[in-house]
């Protein structure tokens, strides 16, 4: 075999790695790239989920330490945890509406947050309007619809 042809099979061999090389980069950036995206909305659902959590702890807290005291100060973090609540639920519906059995656990999360909600408002009502008794009927029977009129 000639020397040139021997160069010109050495440089089309060289080629063909170089283009398979590439081919195989190019397919590992954008394998990285989905999965980049992937984690970051993953972050981004997982962040979502603390701010409801705290959402509803404030909620919790302010309900709770305005029945105990009646201070209308301890309703603060309890009137812009409930205003804010739902808000941030719709936004984590919004990052998940890709996947059918998160869109259903999170309505699932939207009906326990509104019912939560609805104890703390009904035990912020009656303390307003009972005193420290209609907050403790609350309290002892965890919202239960007229469950405090019974005396259940």
């Amino acid at each position: 075999m000639r020397v040139g042809t021997r160069i010109g099979a050495v440089f089309s061999v060289s080629v063909i790695v170089a283009a398979a090389l590439t081919v195989v980069s190019w397919r590992g950036a954008v394998s990285s790239t989905k999965t980049n995206e992937s984690v970051n909305q993953t972050n981004e659902v997982l962040k979502k989920l603390d701010r409801v959590f705290e959402d509803l702890v404030d909620v919790e807290t302010g309900s709770r330490g305005y029945a105990l005291t009646g201070q209308p100060t301890l309703l603060k973090p309890y009137v812009a945890a409930a205003a804010r609540a739902m808000g941030d639920i719709a936004d984590l519906r919004e990052l998940i509406a890709d996947n059918p059995r998160q869109v259903a656990l999170a309505a699932r999360l939207a009906d326990l947050a509104r019912r939560r909600i609805d104890v703390a408002k009904k035990t912020v009502d009656l303390r307003t309007v009972d005193g420290i008794a209609g907050a403790v009927a609350a309290r002892r029977n965890r919202g239960r619809p007229g469950a405090h009129e019974r005396g259940a």
